[in-house]
């Protein structure tokens, strides 16, 4: 038999995917591990989509680019929260999810060798995608208390095609201000680079305001802008979502996103245009219960003498929670979480090498989840007599 492809052997699942594998097999879990609101999707959209598969309007394709009326609706929007019109035309892609329209810009951006800066740690996804593109993540720690300026100015070399960040970060909630972006604008006007994006939880803002990548004119020929609904709207299963970006890049991504897919999913384009519309009230009146859970899980997990909240969680439904005790490998401590407290969580070394010895937990979940999370695992860790076995670092599990 004819050999596997040797690049995409040496990727490896993400320990974000292995640890929800592990927790399938175990009962009486509490989940803390992956990012899916505990909402519903609201019933409007739900209804709406309902009525478009039984009158048949939902059961064909789109055009590659997506529907008119979506991409009309989208392009309002990002007006709205930066001063900047993309032309829903030329300048707008639905896709499917971030995922599809990260993927396809990489594959349509990278040559066998190019380099990505991403700002870490990142999603998981991010290196994966990268070297599926044939392309070299270059992680660089986003600490609060470190100079990002300075880094990327070292880290670009002839090689440098891009930088991907996701503002807000997953997983630390860091929220970049205007003047932290506008440095890293003025590098990729310098040293002619891409910027990709990603501003999935820009509505989850609790310190601060968001500051649109968009709102910078120096990226008008450079910026792709990425954004999902999974996140705001309680529609992680729809996959759907969109990039706005030049016209002459659009065209070339859509090929990409074309060959990959057809198109985003038209049931999917349908509740995204029904969000979009009308899901501002319900989504402000579940900010406010996240706002409370947030709350709270900070008063929580920053009394366990265990850890350490080094980050502050400014943004998104996420604590980024360091690890106290030495040189913690984050996915043997998260493997004991997982089995002797029955708590899933996931493991800072799936983020990139910035996040080992950290683990992350959702606040996106019910109350009393949350709350019986925590006992769970401050009952478990005050059983423990030392930290031997999670000492070190572990192994990559950076990948898809």
């Amino acid at each position: 038999m004819k050999p596997l492809s040797k690049s995409m052997l040496k990727m490896q699942l993400s320990a974000i995917k292995v640890m929800e594998r592990m927790a399938r097999k175990q009962k009486g879990l509490l989940s803390l591990a992956q990012g899916i609101p505990y909402f519903p999707t609201p019933n409007h959209i739900v209804q709406k989509v309902f009525q478009a598969l039984s009158s048949g309007e939902a059961s064909y394709y789109t055009i590659p680019e997506g529907r008119k009326d979506l991409r009309e609706e989208i392009s309002k929007d990002i007006f709205s929260r930066s001063g900047r019109r993309f032309c829903p035309e030329r300048e707008i892609l639905v896709t499917s999810g971030a995922m599809a329209a990260i993927q396809a810009t990489l594959l349509t951006l990278l040559d066998p060798g190019d380099e990505v800066i991403v700002l870490a740690p990142a999603y998981a996804s991010y290196y994966g995608q990268i070297m599926t593109a044939k392309g070299v993540p270059v992680p660089l720690s986003c600490s609060e208390k470190e100079g990002l300026k300075e880094k990327i100015e070292k880290a670009v070399n002839y090689r440098t095609k891009a930088i991907l960040l996701a503002n807000p970060s997953n997983p630390t909630g860091v929220n970049l201000g205007e003047e932290e972006l506008r440095q890293i604008v003025q590098i990729a006007v310098q040293e002619d680079l891409y910027l990709i994006c990603d501003e999935v939880y820009r509505d989850f803002i609790w310190e601060g305001k968001h500051v649109s990548m968009a709102s910078f004119p120096q990226l008008e020929d450079r910026l792709v802008l990425i954004y999902s609904f999974s996140k705001a709207f309680s529609m992680t299963g729809f996959r759907v979502g969109y990039l706005a970006a030049p016209a002459f890049l659009v065209e070339q991504i859509m090929k990409i996103h074309d060959n990959m897919v057809t198109c985003a999913p038209h049931p999917a384009q349908i509740a995204a245009l029904e969000a979009i519309q009308g899901g501002q009230k319900e989504l402000q009146t579940r900010l406010e219960i996240l706002k409370k859970h947030r709350h709270q899980g900070i008063q929580l997990f920053s009394n366990l003498p265990y850890f350490e909240m080094e980050y502050s969680p400014m943004a998104g439904y996420y604590l980024f929670l360091k690890v106290l005790g030495g040189s913690i490998n984050s996915f043997e401590f998260a493997k004991y979480l997982l089995q002797e407290a029955g708590v899933a969580t996931v493991p800072g070394i799936a983020f990139g090498p910035q996040g080992e010895g950290y683990i992350r937990i959702c606040y996106a979940v019910e109350w009393n989840r949350l709350e019986q999370a925590y006992f769970r695992i401050y009952q478990t860790l005050n059983r423990l007599s030392s930290w031997q076995p999670f000492l070190g670092s572990s192994k990559n599990s950076m990948g898809a």
